[in-house]
């Protein structure tokens, strides 16, 4: 079977957040928010899409609207590149009658307009590396990440397992056959957009319960977890993996290179039953 490989790169080009280092030092919101700087991805992503178009990967940007002139002009880095106009999606939620920065409708939004439009290209026989475009990441680790999967068409590759809570799920970086990517943020878009709905206030708790539905479901038979040198490798707003891990003499334990599975018998609506009143995403 001839496999297309793709990068599916999505974001701003223009971005304003933290980092690895600056997410340690300062892990509340309020604290977050004094020391949120800007960050141009425009080189990141020039140099990303060059070097894995040489590795023989497909290059699809998914961008804001306000990024499609520079999108236009760039145009010779991509494959192909698409816009979305994510001002219409919300960007807070409430939390304990507090709002909050939750940007997760847009992200999805830009996930599944670039998913959408890289099956129109390229067709199902595709595995997508999708990546935030202010994340960098070794290449050669990539591929070593879809050489576990190949003939894997039902298993999605996640960047780590949270022992503390397994329906946790770090979003910068997933690697899948297309469809069962098209599946998750086509779940989540319906659940956020078409219907003002979510499982809980994170989004990260949101996919964990998008796996667990499509495992009982039977789309998904396998969730693997990335290996460890992938995670250590890491270059987030300019800032390496590495600054956080010497920051911190005890980093947090993650589980990597191993398959995920969640309790035998345990359903999407035992997990909604479990999420406290005020975590539920009907409150946001």
């Amino acid at each position: 079977m001839n496999i297309t490989k793709i990068l599916l790169l999505h974001g701003p080009i223009l971005s304003n957040g933290i980092n690895f280092l600056s997410s340690e030092m300062h892990k509340s919101p309020h604290e977050r928010k004094n020391v949120r700087t800007n960050f141009d991805s425009s080189e990141n992503i020039r140099l990303i899409s060059i070097l894995y178009k040489m590795y023989g990967f497909k290059v699809i940007y998914s961008g804001w609207q306000e990024d499609e002139e520079w999108l236009k002009n760039n145009a010779h880095l991509f494959d192909g590149y698409c816009v979305s106009n994510q001002n219409i999606y919300k960007d807070e939620s409430v939390f304990l009658g507090r709002p909050i920065q939750n940007n997760k409708e847009k992200f999805i939004a830009g996930c599944l307009s670039g998913i959408n439009y890289s099956l129109n290209l390229f067709g199902n026989d595709s595995i997508v590396v999708r990546m935030r475009s202010d994340l960098a990441v070794d290449i050669k680790k990539i591929n070593e990440e879809i050489s576990k999967i190949t003939h894997l068409p039902k298993a999605f590759l996640m960047e780590y397992a949270d022992p503390g809570n397994i329906f946790f799920v770090p979003d910068f970086i997933f690697i899948s056959y297309i469809e069962l990517q098209f599946q998750v943020y086509n779940h989540l878009y319906e659940m956020y957009t078409l219907n003002g709905y979510a499982y809980h206030l994170s989004h990260h708790i949101d996919l964990g319960a998008t796996f667990l539905k499509l495992k009982n479901e039977n789309k998904l038979d396998q969730l693997i977890c990335m290996s460890q040198s992938l995670h250590d490798s890491m270059v987030w707003r300019g800032v390496p993996r590495y600054y956080q891990k010497a920051f911190i003499t005890n980093f947090e334990y993650y589980y990597f290179d191993c398959i995920v599975d969640y309790p035998i018998n345990f359903s999407l609506s035992d997990l909604i039953k479990s999420i406290p009143l005020e975590l539920n995403g009907k409150a946001s």
